[in-house]
């Protein structure tokens, strides 16, 4: 029988009813509009709602597909526009080696997967609400240089997953909230996550084997972990960020050496940064206040912490656990239970700093061999407190 849908001479189809079934589209440059109407099946293996591959310029707005496997699956197309429809499948919408296309102002609830690229780059995915999926934009095998930006995700599993070489991609202005996970770096490298903001999600922005990606300006509330640093990611930018009321707000650990950490505001979390086996990194003029630890270093060497402002935390700089050869300095470091301390740490450089008003300016714990001069203690309870932890102070050679 013949479906329910007119053909104008624009190369515009339009349906007229409701349809049970799937469509495959065999045409480029055309428009096919639902008028709100449902596109609906029966979920098995092998169901697709629209299907089409090697197309270019076809639009696909204003329709309800659901009771798919794929709601949506386009195969090598390009200049496609996916806009303004409703889709709940197993699968809401995949892109395969698909290019410079858009998917804008849809609505994806109650998916295993809400939109899947692979091997898919240029791309546009913006103004689109995804929520109560299992996970919800996954970029997977190349897929790079897309912008992913104003989306609303929620209650998801992972938020945004970008992994197997996906680079470049852009991540921004992102409103995810109640989520597992909201953003995921893994194996990728040249990413960009900016501006977004991240409440009530278990992890906010991960980073594991992933290398010289920027995180910049984005919000992090009531998270377990703010950003994570993790597994041999080397060389990434943290800056601007505002983390509050979580449990860590910054975590490098595992190997991610030479990151560059500044000018984040770290309030009211048990921990503000803690750096654990990783060295080279430095951590520069950001403050932390009302956090039960500012910074904790744990078998961390060779890193650098400087011109921070720390204040109202219990402790302010923790160095534990043979963390040598690090170097803090210029920090401001004010109303603390401990400023900084260290239990079995060596060769540590501690210099100009300003100490002040804190229970115990330095707290050494069989740590010995550190250098700490030029430092400005001021009224302190305990200037300094030392047990077993022979050092050098205001030693210049």
């Amino acid at each position: 029988s013949t479906a329910p849908i007119s053909k104008l001479d624009n190369g515009r189809y339009t349906f007229t009813s409701d349809i049970f079934g799937s469509i495959i589209i065999n045409q480029d440059n055309i428009v096919n509009d639902g008028s709100n109407h449902r596109l609906y099946g029966e979920i098995d293996t092998n169901s697709t709602g629209i299907q089409l591959e090697g197309r270019t310029n076809v639009t696909i707005t204003k329709l309800n597909v659901n009771n798919y496997q794929y709601g949506i699956f386009i195969k090598s197309g390009s200049n496609i526009v996916i806009s303004q429809n409703e889709l709940t499948n197993e699968y809401g919408i995949a892109f395969d080696t698909c290019s410079n296309s858009t998917l804008f102002e849809n609505t994806v609830s109650n998916c295993y997967g809400a939109i899947l690229l692979a091997q898919s780059s240029n791309n546009q995915i913006t103004k689109n609400i995804l929520e109560n999926n299992n996970f919800s934009l996954n970029l997977d095998y190349g897929s790079s240089t897309n912008f992913i930006s104003e989306n609303v995700i929620d209650t998801t599993g992972e938020a945004v997953y970008v992994s197997k070489s996906s680079n470049n991609n852009s991540i921004s202005y992102n409103d995810l909230k109640n989520n597992n996970g909201a953003v995921l770096l893994d194996h990728c490298m040249n990413n960009s996550v900016i501006g977004n903001t991240i409440t009530n999600c278990k992890g906010g922005i991960g980073v594991n084997y992933a290398s010289d990606n920027r995180i910049i300006d984005n919000e992090i509330i009531s998270s377990d972990v703010g950003i994570s640093v993790m597994l041999n990611s080397e060389s990434n930018t943290i800056y601007g960020n505002t983390i509050n009321n979580g449990e860590t707000a910054i975590r490098l650990a595992l190997s991610s050496n030479n990151n560059n950490i500044f000018e984040n505001i770290l309030q009211r979390n048990t921990e503000g940064i803690t750096i654990n086996d990783c060295s080279g990194n430095s951590i520069s003029t950001n403050r932390i206040t009302d956090c039960d630890g500012g910074n904790g270093l744990i078998s961390a060497s060779n890193n650098l912490m400087s011109g921070n402002n720390i204040t109202d935390n219990q402790y302010s700089i923790d160095i534990t656990s043979n963390s040598n050869t690090n170097t803090i300095s210029t920090n401001y470091i004010k109303n603390s239970d401990v400023a900084i301390g260290f239990t079995s740490a060596l060769y540590n450089q501690i210099t100009g700093n300003n100490i002040i008003e804190n229970e115990f300016g330095v707290y050494l714990n069989s740590s010995s061999d550190n250098s700490i001069f030029n430092n400005n203690f001021r009224n302190n309870t305990n200037q300094v407190f030392s047990l077993g932890s022979p050092n050098s102070w205001n030693n210049e050679n």
